[in-house]
């Protein structure tokens, strides 16, 4: 018994001692982690891809709590939104990143590159790309056994069996750059989705000489150089027998695409092109000359009654390259095209982007009268933004002060920030320099209501104004001359953009400022959704 008893106190004491030492050397040779990094893989996809660079998420969220900057790191699965989650949790801003998609640059499919040999081994391309150069006869192609394919965690690349090529789901694709590792040819590429999904490439990597190329594959390219010649913009370059587009550079005017004889350049989820007809040739006549059309005219007149704006309008919003790549021979053919049609629909300026496209569209939204045809006041019934009257405002000594200096008041519109967006920022953007040198600088603007304010700063002079008390009053504009009653000429129409902005809108008629103060608590006049006239704090809404 004192035999037992003994043995359990000596393992007791062992224990004790051990459990000493252990607790010790933790506290010792403890390893700290910042414990943002358990915050910032929290908010990533735990997709473990490696489409970062990166040993998955955790990897990820250990380089970016390390360096203390997201330069240089990017999650593609997660995209933008999961980038301005981690920047919130480091204190940090997240720059945006064009969004990327897996491409196949190769057209070898079984119609246009026909089959040579048959392959009876191990279906992996990793293999078969090291015992031999494939079943036909270029060996630089897709070798059709879908390595690609094993590899995607996101379902986004399964392979034809018609063409046998891999063909990839925009919608699925996150850019991991999964793929493009498990390919041993390099026939995978990442490459920017583009607007609408559209994107112009070389779908050919051959880089034998043109006539053993064309007589592997019959859309190989064959380096003949006539787009790197046609590109307006240094986007293409032919090295080692194959073109290649920079996608960076790439202002996707397709201009490639059209003179490419071997059909190597795609140009994906484009409208087709309009083919140009050829005019046919007429004996010379003799004709009186005529005289030049003005041009600055067509600018300057203002639109009435909401009418279309007039093609040289729409083209003095176009870059002028005149590269087709949307489909027209030129700037002023697109321009015509859209007043003809009445709108944008399809059309796409890819040379201008997004920031032109919407110029074009406030245009077209912006129908507008003539309020006073002696001095030439346009009103513009279509709201194109969503602005606050005032992005400041300090409650103190009883009222709302517009600057920190308390100098003068929210509601003041000679001092707003909604003045100086319309005269800086709206006006050098919607209108080009022609325009505004024809816009007529109206003084005196008087800035006060029936009610009064001790908040006016008196009037102002400007290109640009948004309308007063009185104006939306004035019979002789067209309007009712009572403010609190519905008037369908007060209606306001909010662009899609403004809507984008958050405009408030109701069935179609949104709120919309006036340049009027009150003195009721330091508000602005503004008109309602059912065209009536209400009083709202300035720096606390945006119409």
């Amino acid at each position: 018994m004192n035999l037992i008893l003994i043995a359990v106190i000596s393992l007791g004491i062992i224990a004790f001692v051990a459990a000493g030492i252990l607790y010790a050397a933790s506290k010792k040779f403890a390893v700290y982690e910042d414990p943002r990094i358990a915050q910032v893989a929290e908010v990533l996809p735990q997709a473990n891809c490696g489409g970062c660079g990166y040993p998955g998420c955790s990897g990820l969220a250990g380089a970016i709590v390390k360096a203390g900057s997201l330069e240089g790191k990017f999650c593609p699965v997660g995209g933008q939104p999961v980038m301005e989650k981690v920047a919130a949790v480091m204190g940090l801003t997240a720059e945006q990143t064009e969004p990327m998609v897996a491409v196949v640059r190769c057209n070898g499919t079984c119609a246009n590159r026909p089959r040579l040999t048959e392959y009876d081994g191990v279906r992996t391309c990793a293999i078969a790309a090291a015992t031999y150069g494939g079943e036909t006869g270029c060996s630089y192609g897709c070798l059709g056994c879908g390595d690609c394919t094993k590899v995607c965690k996101f379902d986004a690349i399964h392979m034809n069996p018609e063409t046998g090529l891999p063909e990839v789901d925009d919608e699925k694709c996150t850019g991991c750059g999964a793929c493009t590792k498990a390919c041993p040819k390099g026939v995978i590429e990442l490459r920017y989705k583009g607007k609408n999904n559209r994107r112009v490439y070389v779908r050919c990597i051959n880089k034998d000489k043109g006539p053993v190329a064309k007589k592997a594959c019959s859309v190989a390219c064959i380096a003949c150089g006539k787009c790197e010649k046609t590109c307006p913009f240094g986007a293409i370059t032919v090295e080692n027998n194959v073109a290649y587009i920079d996608f960076m550079k790439c202002k996707s005017c397709r201009k490639c695409v059209e003179v490419c004889p071997q059909h190597s350049i795609i140009d994906l989820n484009f409208p087709p092109l309009k083919k140009k007809e050829t005019p046919a040739v007429e004996a010379p006549k003799t004709e009186a000359p005529k005289a030049e059309a003005p041009k600055a005219a067509a600018l300057a007149q203002p639109v009435q009654g909401g009418a279309m704006p007039s093609a040289a309008a729409i083209e003095a919003l176009l870059p002028q390259a005149n590269c087709g790549g949307c489909g027209f021979d030129d700037c002023p053919a697109f321009a015509a095209a859209v007043v003809a049609d009445g709108g944008v629909g399809e059309k796409f300026c890819s040379v201008g982007g997004e920031e032109v496209m919407a110029k074009i569209a406030a245009l077209l939204a912006s129908a507008s009268s003539v309020l006073d045809p002696g001095s030439g006041l346009v009103f513009c019934a279509s709201a194109v933004d969503s602005q606050a009257f005032n992005n400041y405002s300090l409650l103190a000594e009883g009222g709302y002060f517009g600057n920190a200096d308390k100098t003068y008041y929210s509601n003041d519109y000679a001092n707003s920030s909604i003045r100086f967006w319309l005269n800086n920022s709206f006006i050098n953007t919607a209108f080009s320099e022609e325009q505004r040198q024809s816009i007529v600088l109206s003084e005196n603007l008087d800035n006060s209501c029936p009610f009064g304010s001790v908040y006016d700063n008196g009037p102002v002079s400007d290109k640009v104004f948004l309308l007063s008390y009185s104006d939306i009053m004035n019979i002789d504009y067209g309007f009712n001359s009572e403010a609190r009653e519905q008037d369908p000429a007060r209606t306001m129409i909010a662009t899609d953009y403004a809507k984008c902005q958050g405009i408030y809108d109701n069935e179609g008629c949104s709120m919309w400022w006036l340049r009027s103060p009150v003195s009721f608590r330091n508000v602005a006049c503004r008109l309602s959704s059912r065209n009536l006239c209400r009083l709202r704090l300035p720096a606390r809404h945006r119409c």
